[in-house]
């Protein structure tokens, strides 16, 4: 019998259908793959700074004795804090590169967004103490001011990397009078955590309770 192959339309065509079902595939298998990436960095930054707390309250005492004004601003009291921070947590961290108040090189020197893209804040030039992890995630430092969540933590999960906004690369924690980190302002809380939040103070601010709440970025979706 005589063998029969495909001709070349039915060639065209099949690859066509490959290709429409990958085009609408792929992007989607990407996003899944680099949300799960940025969980579990978000759950180890969690987990690193949890640790470095815990270690510096074994060895130094409570919060409260640590000798901090607990200013919150840019003025000599709150410089002043940063640093004294910092010498308390740094031993207990994995850092490649310590940029102090004032250095650059860990986070990046622009404006970082919410998660709708306002703007929200240029990390480098506040009083935050910022240091640069083996990892790659930077953390910026300070005190607030609040007797019940004493000291802010900002995290960029990537450092000075795109895109440096809230609930996609960079992420909130506080310390609070406890010495236990919280990814909110009180306690685990996912409030505020989505683009179409309408509180300045909260868009994106979240992000970070919602992922260890829900091990997932879905609010990206909300």
């Amino acid at each position: 019998m005589p063998l029969r192959g495909f001709t070349l339309a039915e060639v065209l065509i099949t690859l066509g259908i490959i290709g429409v079902v990958a085009a609408l595939t792929i992007p989607t298998l990407m996003q899944k793959t680099d949300e799960k990436d940025i969980v579990a960095k978000v759950n180890k930054v969690y987990n690193t700074l949890s640790n470095a707390f815990s270690m510096a309250e074994a060895n130094n005492g409570s919060i409260n004795k640590w000798d901090l004004h607990f200013t919150w601003g840019n003025g000599d009291d709150a410089v002043e804090d940063a640093n004294k921070l910092a010498e308390y947590l740094k031993p207990y961290l994995n850092i490649s590169k310590d940029c102090g108040v004032n250095g650059t090189g860990c986070i990046y020197d622009g404006m970082y967004t919410f998660l709708d893209g306002r703007d929200r804040e240029n990390f480098q030039n506040s009083a935050r103490y910022k240091i640069l992890l083996t990892d790659g995630s930077a953390i910026t430092m300070r005190t607030t001011g609040d007797a019940e969540i004493p000291l802010n933590l900002i995290v960029d999960i990537n450092g000075p990397k795109g895109p440096n906004q809230m609930g996609l690369d960079t992420f909130l924690f506080y310390a609070n009078k406890n010495g236990k980190v919280v990814p909110d302002n009180r306690t685990i809380s996912a409030v505020g955590c989505k683009k179409s939040a309408t509180d300045i103070e909260y868009n994106g601010e979240t992000c970070s309770a919602y992922i260890l709440l829900n091990g997932n970025m879905n609010y990206l979706r909300e």
